[in-house]
C-alpha cells in the first residue's frame, strides 16, 4: 500500500519536463514523494524516495538559477540577485547554492553594493571552503580590501 504514493510520485516524476519549461509535475512530484515519507517513515522505499526528492528540487534549483544567469548575461543585475537569492532561500542544499553566493555577489558589485557583496563572499567562503568559487572570492575579497572597498 505504501508504494501507491511512491508511484504516483515517480509518475508526476517522469512527466516532469526539462528545467526550462513550466515544472507543475516536478513540484506534485515533491509533494508526493514528501507525504510517502511523512505517511510512511519506516518504509523500504524511503531511501529511493529522497533520492528522487532531491533530483526534483536539483531540477528546480537549476531553473531558478538559470533564470538567474539569465538576467545576469541580459545585464538585469537586479533581478539576477532575486533568483539567487530563491535558490539560497528555497534549495540550498543543492549543487546550485555555491555558484548563486558567487554571481549574487557579482552582481551586487555591479550594483555598486560593495558592503553587500564583501558579505556575500565571506558567507561562500565560510559555507563552501573547498569550492574554487570560494578561492576566486578570496582573491577579490583581497583586491576589495587592497583598494579600500
Amino acid at each position: 500500500m505504501d508504494d501507491s504514493r511512491f508511484k504516483t510520485g515517480l509518475c508526476y516524476e517522469k512527466l516532469s519536463p526539462g528545467y526550462g519549461l513550466d515544472q507543475d509535475y516536478t513540484i506534485k512530484a515533491i509533494s508526493q514523494y514528501q507525504q510517502f515519507m511523512d505517511d510512511y517513515p519506516e518504509s523500504d522505499l524511503r531511501a529511493e524516495a529522497e533520492k528522487h526528492l532531491s533530483l526534483c528540487r536539483e531540477k528546480l534549483a537549476k531553473k531558478e538559477y538559470m533564470t538567474g544567469e539569465l538576467y545576469r548575461k541580459m545585464g538585469y543585475d537586479s533581478s539576477a540577485v532575486i533568483s539567487f537569492d530563491a535558490v539560497l532561500e528555497n534549495y540550498q542544499d543543492t549543487s546550485f547554492s555555491d555558484d548563486a553566493l558567487f554571481w549574487k555577489a557579482r552582481c551586487l558589485m555591479k550594483l555598486k553594493r560593495a558592503p553587500d557583496a564583501k558579505q556575500v563572499y565571506q558567507l561562500l567562503i565560510a559555507s563552501f571552503p573547498e569550492s574554487p568559487n570560494a578561492q576566486k572570492a578570496g582573491k577579490i575579497l583581497a583586491e576589495m580590501a587592497e583598494s579600500g572597498k
